[in-house]
């Protein structure tokens, strides 16, 4: 055993020293590949720092939008019953009422189109503008009619 040891310890002693040997350029090698890392590593918290600026800001807000919400529904007393639970059903129905009127708004500007004899809508509302142009003068024509006819009146019975 002792021959053995004998035997490799030259063998050992050599690698060492050829690990001691290379040990600076490892150094080296290793500090330049850290040193890269740590520059990556720099830009990274030079970008989380740049976005951590309207990250802020947009919390913020975040955070009057929820206390403006919370003024819009108070807590609840002790006292009082709690609410319905949330049906999502209700949210369906509503989505579906929603379509409906949809469809419904739709057929409306088509029939509209059908009535102004296919022109276009706009034509429509010329058309209800002076509707209203022409009730208007009729109506400040009626209530000038009406004074006239009311003093007329009043100087008769004054005269009468």
């Amino acid at each position: 055993m002792e021959t053995l040891v004998r035997q490799r310890m030259p063998a050992s002693a050599q690698r060492v020293w050829e690990s001691i040997e290379r040990l600076p350029a490892d150094l080296q090698k290793t500090l330049a590949e850290s040193h890269g890392a740590i520059q990556e590593a720099n830009q990274a918290l030079l970008t989380a720092r740049d976005i951590m600026i309207p990250l802020t800001q947009v919390s913020e807000n975040a955070k009057l939008a929820g206390d403006s919400w919370a003024a819009l529904f108070p807590k609840r007393r002790d006292d009082e019953p709690p609410g319905r639970p949330f049906d999502v059903q209700e949210w369906q129905s509503m989505a579906v009422q929603i379509g409906t009127s949809a469809s419904e708004l739709r057929a409306l500007a088509v029939e509209i189109n059908t009535l102004t004899g296919g022109t276009k809508l706009e034509a429509a509302v010329d058309h209800a503008a002076w509707r209203g142009a022409q009730l208007a003068a009729l109506f400040f024509g009626l209530l000038v009619g009406y004074r006239l006819r009311a003093w007329r009146l009043g100087r008769t019975r004054r005269n009468g």
